[in-house]
């Protein structure tokens, strides 16, 4: 079995409600707002430091 602990440290954001608009093409395009985005860049860069090399294989579980 393997084990992953990370600890994501900082105050938690909680999602914000995506934005669209239409393109001048006509195109509806989607975006995160800016607050949600940071926080989401800064959980992937403190759980990436903990990732394991390949992938686990079998069942999993989690627990927060």
């Amino acid at each position: 079995m393997t084990l992953l602990d990370c600890r994501v440290y900082g105050l938690p954001v909680a999602q914000g409600r995506p934005r669209a608009f239409k393109t001048k093409a006509g195109h509806i395009r989607m975006y995160d707002p800016a607050h949600s985005k940071d926080w989401k860049r800064t959980v992937m860069a403190q759980v990436i430091l903990v990732k394991p090399i390949r992938p686990s294989m079998g069942a999993l579980t989690m627990s927060l």
